[in-house]
Order: C-alpha cells, then structure tokens, then sequence
C-alpha cells in the first residue's frame, strides 16, 4: 500500500509539473532572438532569476527558452535526442520549452527541464532530467544566443554585442607555406582571466588553394606568468571526417611555449589584448 501511495504522489506531482508548465507556456511573453530555416528562438526575459550568488556576484542564473521548430529542425532534433519512436514525424513536432541553469563564470549552460509540444500545446514528450545536461558555449553552440541575452540580462556586459562585433576573433598568429596557409584566433568572448591564468577557445585553420581542408578547435588555458599552455577540449574537423571529438587523445599537462614559435607570437598577442580589456576578460570573477 505504501509503495502504491508513493507512485501515486509522483504521478500528482509529474501532473502538477506539467499542468504548471503548460500554463507558463500560455502566460509567458516570449522575446524573438532569432530565426533560420530550422529554428527560432525565444526567451523569457520576466523569468531570468538570480538563484546563487557569490560576493554579490550571481553564480547560478535560471531562466527559461523556447524554440520553434521548421520540418528540417524538428527532424534534426529528434534524431539527435533519439526520439523517433516517441515522434515519429517531425511535423507534429511544434515547439519545446528549457528551464536553464547558467554559470556565467564558467560560461556553461545546464538544462534543467525539456518539455516538447504540438501545435496544440500538448505535450509529446518531457525529457528525464535526473542528470541534466550540461553545455559550454562557444561560437559552435546552438545555445549562444540563449545565453548571451540572459547573462546580459543579469550584468549588461554587452556579451551579445561582442558575440557579433567584427573584432570577436582576434588573430593570434598566421603562417605561409608553399602548400597552403594557415591561421588561429581566439574568441574574445570565451576569454576568462582568473589570476595568472587564461582560459579560452582557440580556432586554428588550414586553407590550401583558398579551401579550408583543416580545423582545430580547442579550449585551452595559458598560465600567463610562465608562458605555458594546455589543451582542455579538442574538436577536430576535415572533409573526410567531418567534426570528431578528440580530447580522449590529451594528456592535460602544461607544456612550455618554446620561444620564437607561432604560439609565443599567440601568447604575446593574447597579453596583449587582456592588458587592454582588462574589465572585460575579467567580467563576473568572484575573486
């Protein structure tokens, strides 16, 4: 009897849950962000709410996204949550709402609750999020634009801004070779200074006969004092392959920079622009 009054509970609780979700769904005004030919994007800006907090600074913000989806988006979505037996066609598919858990200092965005609908505004499917899933954003992330509004929402730092501006990209270093060239920037939005440390992404490309044939994309951090630099992240892209991960293949160490290299010309760089964007690169430190 006990555990049956149990099941009960939950099932009244999963009920309320939705019943609520649905009515925010209705009741929320949602602001456009963007559209493609698979996706729009919303956000609730009256729903963005500091949860945590340290020295003042917020650590934790929640907030809630709604995308729409076009056929191509919807299939696009339900193959990547592996979904097609519960929707098997992609037209039914209307539209999904997030609750989202943002770490503005680890620029890293948490979802919370996935609950997709039909046009109707019935629920086909409410994701299990016992152990949710978590994203850092960088210029590859479907979630940039989510997470830059909201997080300027909170600091008004002009993250979206930057995450558009024509100097987003700073160039770190480039070379020439008789089979091709090749080029890495830093993303300036994903620069964090903590202490003597730098953490940010780093897009190095290969173009050969004016085609990109390669691409490093990687998350690295550089000990500003030492000059030493390690790989974090490793995405890795080429015609034959596509994008493959590759940070199984790390060792996590720091290796010294060796001097005269293309990256002691990146690193001269990188302290260059964080002496000149001081307040920037440290923006929501808790320290």
């Amino acid at each position: 009897m006990l555990k049956h009054s149990k099941i009960m509970l939950l099932f009244l609780l999963f009920t309320f849950l939705i019943a609520n979700i649905q009515i925010a769904s209705a009741e929320t005004e949602w602001q456009w962000i963007s559209s493609d030919s698979k996706y729009s994007k919303y956000f609730a800006p009256e729903r963005v709410v500091v949860t945590a907090q340290k020295n003042n600074i917020a650590t934790q913000i929640e907030a809630w996204t709604k995308t729409g989806y076009d056929y191509a988006g919807a299939a696009e979505t339900i193959a990547n949550y592996g979904i097609q037996a519960i929707i098997p066609d992609p037209a039914r598919l209307s539209y999904s709402l997030a609750r989202l858990h943002i770490n503005p200092q680890e620029r890293t965005v948490e979802y919370v609750q996935e609950i997709f609908y039909d046009v109707n505004g019935n629920v086909l499917w409410s994701k299990d999020t016992s152990t949710p899933i978590v994203k850092e954003i960088n210029s590859r992330s479907f979630d940039e634009d989510f997470y830059c509004l909201i997080v300027d929402q909170v600091f008004n730092k002009n993250e979206t801004k930057q995450s558009k501006a024509s100097d987003r990209w700073l160039t770190l270093w480039k070379s020439d070779a008789a089979d091709g060239s090749t080029v890495c920037w830093a993303d300036t939005t994903t620069i964090r200074v903590r202490g003597n440390t730098a953490t940010l992404w780093v897009w190095e490309e290969r173009n050969t006969s004016g085609k990109v044939t390669e691409i490093k994309f990687r998350k690295k951090v550089y000990n500003l004092t030492n000059e030493t630099s390690k790989v974090v992240t490793y995405n890795y892209w080429n015609e034959t392959k596509g994008w493959i991960v590759e940070t199984d293949g790390i060792d996590g160490r720091f290796n010294s920079i060796v001097p005269d290299s293309n990256e002691d010309v990146g690193i001269k760089e990188l302290k260059k622009y964080i002496v000149s964007h001081k307040d920037w690169v440290s923006r929501y430190s808790v320290e």
